[in-house]
């Protein structure tokens, strides 16, 4: 198991892979490729890389893995053997060709376990010498923590990114819950974020939900949830 830094603000260069599509973000200019069918080894998007201009692989790129392999543990009761033991008990059948990593979330005390593909490993290794590899849900995770410090309230924060939805449920600074589904269509994001809400008993009409994804997805949540609000991120 591999253990990153999380310096994932202000990025100015950052490839987020998955195999729904590739997102290439260069000095807050966006590319976003969605691709047809999954790409589960990993191969269009690796192709897509070596053909863009814009990437130098003597730069430092900020990689993000953009899965739903991952697993959050609080810093205190974590060792390596507590990571691998917690993300193999989640995910029994993913490891036979991923790598495990581990991504300190130092300023809230977590650590961030998730897989990696073999092959995009190998790649990114080889391609972005200079990289750093986190977990998309870290990024969200950081950015929802801090804007509830200041709020004081719980907050559902939610996004979308080909067919893949984080959610995650915040209150007062702290990570109530982390959690992703596969989605396919507007009606499966409000069904998976409705029942979050409806699990936790959080008022529709109360509750803020911080919004990141397709506008047409953005439509319905709010047809059902009073506080929408539309967020910008990686």
């Amino acid at each position: 198991m591999q253990v990153t830094g999380n310096n994932i603000q202000n990025n100015s260069k950052s490839i987020r892979f998955s195999t729904g599509g590739l997102s290439l973000c260069v000095n807050g200019k966006c590319k976003n490729i969605t691709f047809d069918k999954p790409d589960e080894n990993f191969r269009k998007s690796m192709a897509i890389c070596l053909c863009e201009e814009t990437i130098n692989e003597t730069e430092i790129w900020h990689i993000y893995i953009d899965n739903p392999y991952y697993t959050i543990i609080p810093k205190e009761i974590a060792n390596k053997d507590i990571c691998i033991s917690a993300f193999k008990l989640n995910f029994p059948d993913i490891t036979n060709n991923h790598i495990i990593m581990a991504e300190d979330i130092s300023r809230h005390d977590m650590i961030c376990t998730f897989a990696v593909h073999n092959g995009l490993y190998e790649f990114i290794r080889t391609h972005f010498p200079l990289h750093q590899i986190h977990h998309y849900s870290s990024n969200e995770i950081v950015k929802s923590i801090e804007n509830s410090k200041m709020d004081g309230t719980k907050q559902v924060w939610a996004s979308v990114n080909h067919n893949s939805l984080l959610v995650n449920l915040v209150a007062n600074g702290k990570l109530l819950l982390t959690n992703s589904f596969n989605i396919k269509t507007p009606t499966d994001c409000l069904y998976y974020i409705g029942s979050i809400y409806e699990q936790f008993d959080l008022s529709r009409k109360e509750i803020p939900l911080f919004f990141n994804g397709d506008k047409s997805y953005l439509n319905l949540l709010e047809k059902h949830i009073s506080h929408c609000n539309n967020t910008t991120t990686l």
